[in-house]
């Protein structure tokens, strides 16, 4: 009779402890869950945010001046300056060629919609011309695109001779016409030195600036969201402790 008791109280109690444990797994699998469900909320909100952050901005024009000069002794010409970028990531000119009658002054024009540093290159494209000795003085053009305390794109532009640190006075070209006596004498622009080269820096819309990018952005959320995964893992930690200390 007694061995029939004891039989039913450890059945009793085996089942109250079955019954403990199964709702204390609950409880974790609850847990488990809401945190999973708000770190891919928050994951997703983050990546979103990333795939906009190139938009969120207002649109800046910059503007990249030239001077095709007067070739002396030639009546009718036309001459095509060109720009480019081997980066696929940098903003696309408005035109990348620019055609000149004879001569006078033009521009490139780039839309930018974020911050970034982008480099062009600046040449003339050689014409058929046998008549005409073409300038073939290439450049290189960096745009550096910031953002001000307000949030706004801000942009100033620099020119170097390609491939060098040296500074041109200007962006210009000066073809000659063949058999004159420019062109008969070594006709080679000699680039001069870096410390005798007064600077060629054309800004505009240049402000003084902090850079504030969307990477920077994307940073503070990315560390945001490491912190809120560490308080829920020490919070499902303790709450399993809590619940392992009541049975």
């Amino acid at each position: 009779m007694n061995i029939d008791k004891n039989n039913k109280s450890y059945i009793q109690f085996n089942s109250n402890s079955l019954r403990r444990s199964s709702t204390r797994g609950r409880r974790i699998n609850r847990l488990m869950t809401a945190f999973l469900v708000v770190m891919g909320f928050l994951c997703a909100f983050v990546s979103d945010f990333s795939a906009k952050a190139a938009f969120q901005y207002n649109p800046v024009k910059a503007h990249i001046a030239f001077d095709c000069k007067k070739t002396d002794g030639v009546e009718e010409a036309v001459y095509q300056i060109s720009i480019k970028s081997d980066a696929e990531s940098a903003p696309i000119p408005e035109k990348d060629t620019v055609t000149v009658n004879n001569s006078g002054k033009g521009e490139f024009v780039i839309n930018i919609t974020e911050p970034g540093n982008y480099k062009y290159t600046l040449f003339q494209i050689k014409g058929s011309d046998e008549n005409i000795k073409y300038d073939e003085t290439k450049y290189d053009v960096h745009v550096n695109v910031l953002t001000n305390e307000n949030g706004d794109l801000t942009y100033s532009v620099f020119v170097t001779y390609a491939d060098t640190d040296d500074k041109p006075e200007s962006v210009e070209f000066q073809n000659v016409a063949v058999g004159s006596e420019r062109s008969s004498e070594d006709t080679t622009e000699t680039i001069p030195n870096k410390e005798d080269t007064p600077e060629n820096i054309v800004p505009t819309e240049n402000k003084s600036a902090k850079i504030t990018t969307g990477d920077e952005t994307k940073l503070v959320l990315m560390m945001v969201i490491g912190v809120l995964a560490f308080a829920g893992v020490i919070t499902i930690i303790k709450s399993k402790k809590e619940i392992s200390d009541r049975d």
